[in-house]
């Protein structure tokens, strides 16, 4: 029975005969026991192009597996993106409806410092200008001679009042902000730490599901390397037995025996 194959090409063949006929000592193979130089020669060229379609399988298999491990690891990252997407836009909400709150208090002890503020100076206010108008009432009352001596005192002492009535402003001013300004810088400080609790509660609640994904594809990888592995090892198994069979026919071909 004539030897044929999808394998074998007899100018091929004979190309490598010509080439390794004369060389001595090389390793002979078990599996080619009873064939003739010529058939052994035919056997390696076989062999060859059973092994150049091996390596181009297995390279498929290669970039099969990269290219499989890539879309899962691109729909992976379009899930995460998508999850810090939400996460960034619950923060933002809580910590708008937190500054919110703030703004709310902030403005409500700013008009009771203002409110405060204003009765005080306005009672000082009050007590100054009852004092002016005390001298005032004082001066008019004196005599003509009384007036012209006592008038540039009294005077002085209706300046010395608006200073003074000048410097418990002030006075009272600070004292007001000293009161109110611990408390505007608390409800600040409330703000801080309810952004900071926000924050860490969205962690709390995206970065599980985030890791989640990441072990997800982990996982996916690993299973596709490892059906990549078997398809390898089915690939190497396939040659192996292909060639052995072709070797078997060989062996039936009488052009290829001893």
């Amino acid at each position: 029975m004539a030897y044929a194959s999808k394998y074998y090409d007899p100018v091929k063949a004979h190309e490598y005969y010509m080439k390794h006929r004369k060389l001595k000592g090389r390793k002979k193979k078990t599996s080619l026991k009873g064939l003739s130089e010529l058939g052994k020669s035919a056997a390696q060229q076989v062999k060859d192009s059973i092994n150049a379609e091996k390596s181009s399988k297995l390279k498929q298999v290669t970039e099969d597996l990269r290219a499989r491990i890539n879309q899962h690891s691109a729909e992976m990252k379009e899930k995460i993106a998508k999850l810090r997407e939400e996460r960034k836009a619950a923060l933002q909400s809580a910590r708008a409806a937190a500054k919110e709150r703030t703004q709310a208090k902030i403005e409500e002890l700013r008009e009771k410092r203002k409110e405060a503020l204003q009765q005080a100076r306005s009672a000082a206010k009050e007590r100054t200008q009852a004092k002016i108008q005390a001298l005032r009432d004082r001066l008019k009352g004196m005599s003509k001679e009384q007036r012209a001596a006592m008038k540039e005192q009294i005077y002085g002492e209706i300046e010395g009042l608006r200073a003074d009535y000048k410097a418990e402003s002030e006075k009272i001013r600070q004292s007001v902000n000293d009161k109110f300004g611990p408390e505007i810088q608390s409800v600040r400080d409330e703000y801080k730490a309810a952004s900071e609790k926000a924050r860490q509660e969205m962690n709390d609640k995206f970065a599980p599901q985030i890791q989640a994904l990441r072990d997800e594809h982990k996982a996916a990888s690993a299973g596709f390397r490892e059906e990549a592995n078997k398809v390898r090892e089915q690939i190497k198994a396939d040659a192996k037995k292909s060639y052995e069979n072709e070797v078997v026919r060989m062996k039936k071909d009488k052009k290829f025996k001893r």
